[in-house]
This record gives structure tokens, sequence and C-alpha cells, in this order.
């Protein structure tokens, strides 16, 4: 089934967007000094796997799901479909600051604190914003999208 194949993708990335999530609580939660050369090395995997989900979405997912809305005469969900998007590019605003912020090693332990509060907030408005696609989108996403339509 192709729509559930493609929501299994998304929700594939989501999972391991919360397992590097849990790497960098670990890492900012030891005890001694944080080993920032593991931080930024996971990071980097965090900043390519998000700019690659975001990009999928931007390209196959909210343009599809808003084509799909029009076609079957319910445009009064493209202003939904519409804020999700929106609110997914706010997101993607401020973690592309964080990351410019804190690029390197040397960038986090000049401003260690900072960069702990920064990430937790980012991780909870990433965690905030899977858990509403998952919990609304999707459901959205596969009701417009029957079996019948797909091959």
């Amino acid at each position: 089934m192709v729509k559930e194949r493609y929501i299994a993708e998304l929700k594939k990335g989501h999972e391991r967007v919360e397992e590097i999530f849990s790497l960098l609580r670990e890492i900012i939660n030891e005890e001694q000094t944080p080993d920032m050369g593991a931080a930024v090395s996971v990071l980097d995997e965090l900043r390519g796997l998000l700019v690659a989900h975001v990009k999928n979405e931007d390209d196959n997912f909210y343009p599809v799901l808003r084509r799909r809305a029009v076609e079957l005469g319910q445009e009064a969900l493209l202003p939904s479909i519409d804020l999700f998007a929106q609110s997914m590019h706010a997101v993607t605003k401020r973690v592309e600051e964080f990351f410019g912020r804190y690029s390197t090693e040397a960038d986090i332990l000049g401003d260690i604190e900072g960069f702990k509060v920064t990430l937790l907030d980012i991780i909870e408005s990433v965690e905030e914003r899977m858990k509403s696609e998952e919990g609304s989108l999707f459901y959205i996403y596969r009701a417009y999208f029957p079996e019948e339509d797909e091959s």
C-alpha cells in the first residue's frame, strides 16, 4: 500500500529523530563536562535527517495532501494544512538558527548553558510537532487517499 509505506517512512524518520534526541539528552546530562565532540557528531546527523525529512514533507506530503483536499471539495481543510506547513517552517527556522550558532565544539563550549537550554527547547518543539503530525495529519492523509486510488 503506497500511502502506508509513505506514512511508515515518515514515522521511521520521527523514530530516528527521537533516538538522536535521547542521545543528546544523555550527552548534555552528563555529570562531568559533556563530550562536545560526540554532541557535534550527533548534531550533524540530526541536521541532515531534519533537512531531508522537512524537504520530503514540503515536496511530497503537504502539496499532495492540499491538492487532494481540493479535488475532494474539502477546501475547509486547507487552512489547517497550510497552518501545519507554516508552523513547521517556523520550527525549521529555529533549528537552522540553532545549528548556525552551535556548529562547532568551541561554539558549544563557549555557551554551554545556552546550548543546553536551547537544545532542550528545540527537542521539545520538534517532539510536539511530530506528535501533532502523527496524531492528526497522518490520519487525514490516510482518509484522503483510499486504497483504490493507489497503484
